[in-house]
């Protein structure tokens, strides 16, 4: 996270899609229309799951609280495993 500061996108970022938890994305340099773009422009797609929580896995964007959270315009996908949900959600937005 630190590399991002100085407009760095290591290798292993490059040509490949990065999942976000969003409770971590704030965290990230130029969240997030300055990170999204950084990453589009090295051709790596960002997906944003749901909160982190320690165990080992991220859940997706399953209710409409955390779609909340995303950011207006995001230039990314949404993870999710209600799309009958989130998905009429996301043409609203």
């Amino acid at each position: 996270m630190a590399l991002g500061w100085f407009g760095y996108v290591p290798a292993q970022c490059r040509n490949t899609m990065v999942g976000i938890p969003i409770n971590y994305a704030p965290l990230l340099w130029g969240w997030p229309h300055k990170f999204t773009n950084r990453m589009n422009d090295v051709g790596t797609d960002v997906i944003l799951w749901g909160d982190y929580d320690g165990t080992g896995f991220s859940s997706g964007i399953d209710d409409l609280q955390t779609l909340k959270r995303a950011p207006i315009n995001f230039n990314g996908y949404i993870w999710t495993n209600k799309i009958e949900l989130i998905g009429p959600a996301l043409k609203n937005m």
